[in-house]
């Protein structure tokens, strides 16, 4: 199956979006071309080649022009549809071209401005959260801040005293701190939008229950003990009817579950052999095949695997390469693709009734479902 069925196509290498989304590194193939007048060779090799973007932008920048555009939105950092809320403009932004020096945001107006001078410093990321030092040379309303990260309306920002920082949208989804004059320390911090919200539900929740139980529990304490013995009778009576009722739902739920599982039954108390063998037998033979030759292929060697089946073939690349994690893997194909790399590999691991392509190589081991060839050196 064609590789563009599985992942997106990037059309355009020069894109000066890109440039925007702080796209810094182009990682390809081996002997790739230049793309382009803005792309910097930093590295070749057998294995592929490595390109720097000199015009990636940093991951906060100051654009020189804003446009301001009205929101119809009571929150302009948290909406549902972005490129919508920026109405006629959403075209051009989609052909900006200009992205360092001009920005379209999201405000409480509809005009432009020209934006304060600003030096960023030290800016990290780490797990929900960024910082950096921005000193903000514009008096009054300060400046306005574009980052590359997607604003859903989890990101929020705070300054060195803990102050809030305001958010709103620029150029699309993306994240816009509008940050006051003066020097400052700004702390990015990332909650997905509701969390909070379910955090607080949870708690309310446990408090109702702990409290409900507390008093139930309370309430039983100070019953009284049967006063007759017909009393004691009839309440042992009814522990006895809930205990068989509760018995009974628990065997309905099981059944049922037994019934739609997709499991055979006479699996259920097997122990699994493979993280597969309840999920997939075609691709836990695979597994299995790739477990059993392991130890055949020298750590540090190459190797290659071979199927009749082009996703059984990619299925044991992509397995392979945790299994056989000290060996190194070359492809004889990529998503059903002919790669030439798998050519050069030392050890085959031929799955089914896939052979290699020449008759230079010795057997090592043989497998249920397979075997282990050696390529041998031509003199």
């Amino acid at each position: 199956m064609p590789p563009a069925d599985y992942f997106k196509q990037i059309r355009d290498i020069n894109a000066t979006a890109l440039d925007f989304l702080n796209v810094r590194y182009l990682v390809s193939t081996p002997g790739r071309l230049n793309p382009g007048e803005k792309w910097r060779l930093v590295y070749e090799g057998a294995d592929g080649t490595v390109f720097e973007n000199r015009d990636a932008l940093p991951r906060v920048f100051s654009p020189n022009r804003v446009s301001l555009i009205a929101s119809r939105a009571e929150r302009p950092s948290w909406i549902r549809n972005a490129f919508a809320e920026f109405g006629a403009p959403a075209s051009a932004i989609a052909g900006k071209r200009d992205w360092r020096d001009h920005a379209f945001v999201l405000g409480r107006e509809t005009k432009d401005v020209t934006n304060g001078s600003v030096e960023i410093a030290g800016y990290q990321e780490s797990t929900n959260g960024a910082s950096f030092r921005a000193r903000v040379s514009a008096a009054g309303s300060g400046a306005f801040l574009v980052t590359s990260l997607v604003q859903d309306g989890g990101w929020s920002a705070r300054d060195e005293a803990g102050r809030v920082i305001g958010t709103t949208l620029a150029n699309g989804p993306f994240l816009t701190l509008q940050v006051p004059g003066g020097d400052h320390a700004i702390f990015l911090s990332y909650w997905p939008p509701g969390f909070r919200t379910g955090i607080g539900i949870l708690v309310l929740t446990l408090i109702v229950t702990v409290t409900v139980w507390a008093r139930a529990a309370t309430a039983r304490s100070r019953r009284r003990s049967p006063s007759t013995p017909e009393d004691a009778e009839i309440s042992s009576y009814r522990a006895e009817r809930m205990s068989r009722i509760w018995l009974a739902g628990a065997s309905v739920v099981m059944l049922a579950g037994l019934a739609l599982s997709r499991v055979p039954l006479r699996s259920t108390g097997r122990i699994p052999a493979t993280p597969l063998d309840f999920t997939s037998y075609r691709l836990a033979h695979l597994w299995t095949f790739l477990n059993e030759v392991h130890g055949k292929v020298p750590e540090g060697a190459t190797y290659t695997v071979l199927a009749p089946n082009p996703d059984d073939e990619m299925y044991l690349y992509m397995f392979s390469l945790g299994l056989l994690d000290k060996q190194q893997a070359l492809p004889s194909s990529y998503f059903g693709v002919p790669r030439p790399n798998g050519r050069e590999a030392r050890y085959v691991l031929s799955y089914g009734n896939a052979l290699p392509e020449t008759g230079q190589v010795r057997l090592v081991f043989r497998a249920a479902e397979g075997a282990v060839y050696e390529r041998v050196a031509r003199r």
